[in-house]
């Protein structure tokens, strides 16, 4: 049973997810969201798992002081993996990087 994709994914989250209670106005209960820092991602040549990526190191615990994130979603290419080929973050990564070096805009 622990083979199964869903029980994998809630047990990552049990392990690399906390939530916190933030100290807003209102006392709604956050959590904490895990980013890739640019430069990892732009580094990166295929799509990993988020466990894989928090094993190794790569996820940063986002907060606000470090800046904006961008939440990014795609449509998966095949049913065993989101980007089999790593078409789709390829692209990205290339959009990102005329960002940075100001030949396209946001």
């Amino acid at each position: 049973m622990d083979s199964v994709p869903l029980v994998r994914f809630a047990a990552s989250l049990r392990k690399h997810s906390s939530p916190t209670t933030s100290d807003n106005s209102l006392g709604h209960t956050t959590f904490v969201m895990y980013t890739v820092p640019a430069d990892a991602f732009l580094k990166m040549t295929e799509v990993k798992m988020h466990e894989e990526l928090a094993d190794a190191g790569v996820l940063t615990e986002f907060d606000e002081s470090m800046g904006k994130a961008m939440f990014v979603s795609h449509q998966w290419l095949s049913e065993a993996h989101p980007d089999p080929d790593f078409q789709q973050l390829k692209v990205l990564q290339d959009a990102l990087k005329n960002i940075v070096a100001g030949t396209s805009k946001i």
